[in-house]
């Protein structure tokens, strides 16, 4: 098969995953690069060369922070000030402005 025809059919099949979300959006992104090093678009080096990169860890390592902060309650407090008694939704966007 041709390589553009691939890379196309491959996007669209990422475009679907995507949008529909029927995998999750990182298990959709690995399953792309295992795609392009099996058929042979990229070779092992260059499809795990990002992953070296200090962008990709620094995003790593801010999803586990955040995984952190909601799982201990942090995030749930923290709405929970924001929104004020009764759960005001009004007067989240002023103060969150208003702390940065």
């Amino acid at each position: 098969m041709d390589p553009v025809s691939l890379v196309f059919i491959l996007l669209g099949a990422l475009l679907v995953l995507f949008s529909t979300e029927w995998l999750s959006v990182d298990v959709t992104a690995l399953l792309l690069i295992a795609a392009l090093m099996l058929s042979g678009l990229l070779s092992p080096e260059e499809a795990l060369a990002g992953f070296g990169d200090a962008t990709v860890l620094t995003l790593a390592a801010l999803f586990i922070l955040a995984q952190i902060l909601v799982r201990s309650g942090v995030i749930r407090a923290l709405v929970g000030v924001l929104a004020g008694p009764g759960g005001a939704g009004r007067v989240v966007l002023p103060k969150a402005v208003g702390a940065a």
